[in-house]
């Protein structure tokens, strides 16, 4: 009977993991505030958290506690724990702990569950055959992601309005999509090499092909480069002799890579194709490489940020405090970047030069293990180099595509996931008994134990406590964190209802103001919904005062919350730029005793301190000194400061300009009248051709267009 319950907990497992490779790539959410990667990981929490506590009841059957020990074992400990202490000294530990919002997928709760799924794996997948079924589920969804994709791509919406948008797949924006399926394509490439059976070759053919196409339709560097490297993989890790047939496949597959890649890449060649030539590509907006390496290399000067960075999920305030001067003239100037170039720079910005390195020692273990795999392959002539050779040349993908990306949900847990299968084929293929391994440990189990008891009633049978143990660890650890990731989704469903009434053409104030407070109180270290309540509150004041809808009580009240919920936002999160800017409007809009000295003397220096090179607090803090202390000269100084941080930005000159006419000096202020109007119509001018893509850019081309209006005009009067 025993037995049987063990066995059926497996079967349990194993069909577990293959419905959440399957689910993972399909699952989102139109009902959130984000609605991929947070639903994401939410699934992914959620269903690793189940097979796991059913793997702890498998030990408390089995009676003992097996662990799946490989060479990466220390250095993913080393990691997790490198990434442990950069969570305890972050800059924003609420974020760090569940991961920056609204994605919630870079922080300690989601590395736990990743190297759970490693875990799991790597201890409980121990025949080829559940591997290959683990590999044909996670591509058959990545086949169903493929056709929406392409669909889409050609306005097609199967999923009517949850998907409408043609960059925009269940796996999320077009650009991580293909990342994904280029993860992906290696092991469908080396079944259709080397699998004898004719249903695998078409399947896999037509597999191979859809793929190709889509990332070929997205012509995203790095997925094509990606594609490339599987190219070149093949004699790298082979290395024995191609057949006729083989060789003429490789062929075959190339041609269509080189196909592809011209219809879509070669302005002469797609211009004939009707279905293709009017169809162009928004990739995602991403910080440049030389900025974000001039982030990174900019904490360098701080021994703590150095050794265990910011914090997972705090990239924000890396960017905003050590982005260069340079990138005020770019055209971007004016955004805020939440994730690096790509997943290197973006460990060491967050986590430190020390998890950095912990990382690199996984990749080198790896990179040994999967040597070790393919002399011993080689030498004994196994049917096995497909499945192997797959999943080492997709794990070798990823960390090239982590070059020109920063991790997501799905390639991450695509990673451990392949990470995992990696180390359970290697025990397959006895890799723990391999005589080349001995300066390693090998792959094998090994037996955790601390004691035994004897079970009254029952002589000579003794029951280990390690499994009891650890089960009561395992639950003691996992139930807590499922109650708190509901609150989380409860929390999240009142805000998302909140944004969505907000969007309505007669939004109800109440609906707003209650929805924001219910997240706030179901999530009060959350300061998003704080800032959030804070800024709505004083909205609906203005817009109230200027329709005189409130009583003065009431008004009194939003104004009140405004503070407070401003106030607490930054004593929750004080190295968050958002927070500061809020508190800063709120205070700039509210009447309070010592309003100068509490925007002066407290909000500006905070926001210097952390978006030094951002000219708006100079200009910002220009106009508190001129409207509140009637200090021309300081005001002077500020705009003048904020020109220095950026020579062509409109508002300092336009600022320089209106002090001036209010001072009478007409021959200083109609040369910054018109220096403001020439930097104004070069913006516009740079902003029109790209502004349409980016809603962020086109909000912010539209309000210099309202400026240039409001400038001529004054202008005029100036010259009359």
């Amino acid at each position: 009977m025993r037995e049987q319950l063990i066995n059926i907990f497996s079967k349990i497992i194993e069909w577990g993991l293959i419905l959440l490779v399957f689910l993972l790539p399909l699952f989102f959410l139109p009902i959130t505030t984000e609605a991929f990667e947070f639903p994401k990981q939410l699934l992914l929490i959620f269903f690793v958290s189940v097979l796991t506590i059913i793997w702890a009841i498998k030990m408390i059957l089995e009676r003992s506690v097996k662990i799946l020990h490989s060479p990466l074992t220390i250095p993913i400990l080393a990691f997790f724990g490198f990434f442990f202490l950069s969570t305890v000294f972050s800059v924003h530990r609420f974020a760090s702990i569940f991961g920056s919002y609204p994605r919630f997928n870079d922080g300690l709760v989601s590395l736990f569950i990743y190297l759970l799924v490693f875990f799991l794996v790597a201890s409980n997948i121990k025949e080829n055959k559940q591997i290959v079924r683990i590999l044909a589920f996670i591509s058959f969804s990545g086949v169903l992601v493929a056709i929406l994709g392409i669909l889409n791509f050609f306005d097609f919406y199967l999923l009517a309005n949850l998907l409408k948008n043609p960059l925009i797949t269940p796996a999320g924006f077009a650009d991580r999509t293909v990342f994904f399926l280029a993860i992906l394509f290696p092991i469908i490439y080396w079944v259709f090499l080397f699998e004898k059976k004719k249903i695998f070759q078409v399947l896999s053919a037509l597999t191979g092909f859809l793929f190709l196409f889509y990332i070929f339709l997205i012509s995203h560097l790095a997925a094509i480069s990606a594609v490339f490297l599987v190219f070149l993989l093949l004699p790298a890790l082979g290395r024995f002799q191609l057949s006729k047939v083989i060789a003429i496949k490789v062929g075959i597959v190339f041609l269509t890579f080189l196909f592809l890649l011209a219809i879509n890449n070669i302005g002469f060649i797609k211009s004939q194709i009707p279905f293709l030539k009017d169809r162009t590509v928004q990739h995602e907006l991403k910080i440049s490489p030389n900025t974000a390496w001039a982030i990174t290399t900019g904490s360098f000067q701080n021994l703590k940020l150095l050794t265990l960075g910011s914090g997972p999920g705090t990239y924000l305030f890396d960017f905003t405090s050590f982005k260069p001067i340079g990138f005020n003239q770019t055209p971007f100037w004016n955004l805020r970047f939440e994730r690096s170039f790509n997943e290197y720079f973006q460990i060491i910005s967050t986590l430190g030069i020390l998890a950095f390195f912990a990382f690199l020692w996984i990749l080198f273990r790896f990179f040994q293990m999967a040597r070790e795999v393919r002399k011993k392959i080689t030498s004994e002539n196994k049917e096995s180099h497909t499945l192997a050779f797959g999943l080492f040349s997709s794990l070798s993908v990823f960390l090239l595509i982590s070059l020109f990306t920063s991790s997501f949900t799905l390639i991450y847990f695509t990673f451990w996931l392949f990470l995992g299968l990696a180390v359970s084929f290697s025990r397959i293929a006895g890799l723990g008994r391999s005589a080349e391994l001995s300066r390693s440990p090998g792959v094998r189990d090994i037996e955790l134990s601390l004691a035994t008891i004897q079970i009254r009633g029952i002589s000579e049978r003794k029951g280990e406590i390690m499994p009891w143990l650890a089960a009561a660890f395992i639950i003691l650890v996992l139930l807590p964190l499922l109650w708190k990731e509901a609150k989380i989704v409860q929390a999240e469903l009142h805000f998302a209802r909140a944004q969505i009434e907000q969007l309505q053409e007669s939004p109800d104030p109440d609906l707003i103001l209650g929805s924001l407070v219910r997240a706030r109180n179901i999530m009060p270290n959350n300061d998003s919904y704080r800032r959030a309540l804070s800024a709505i509150s004083l909205n609906f004041t203005i817009l109230a005062e200027q329709q005189k809808l409130l009583s003065d009580e009431a008004r009194q009240q939003l104004l009140q919350t405004a503070v407070i919920e401003g106030e607490m936002a930054v004593r929750l999160a004080p190295h968050n730029i958002f927070n500061w800017e809020n508190l800063q409007r709120v205070y700039s809009l509210v009447t309070l005793e010592n309003q100068d000295d509490l925007l002066i003397n407290n909000v500006f220096p905070q926001e210097i301190l952390l978006d030094p090179a951002n000219p708006r607090h100079r200009n910002d803090l220009g106009w508190t000194y001129f409207n509140l202390r009637n200090d021309i000269e300081l005001a002077k100084r500020n705009f003048q400061d904020a020109i220095s941080l950026k020579p062509d930005f409109v508002d300092a000159h336009y600022s320089l300009a209106r002090v001036y006419k209010e001072e009478g000096k007409r021959d200083l202020a109609l040369p910054q009248y018109e220096q403001t109007l020439n930097l104004l119509n070069q913006q516009i001018a740079s902003l029109e051709p790209i502004a349409s893509a980016w809603p962020d850019l086109q909000r912010t081309l539209n309000q210099l267009k309202q400026l240039e209006v409001q400038i001529r005009s004054e202008q005029e009067i100036l010259l009359q």
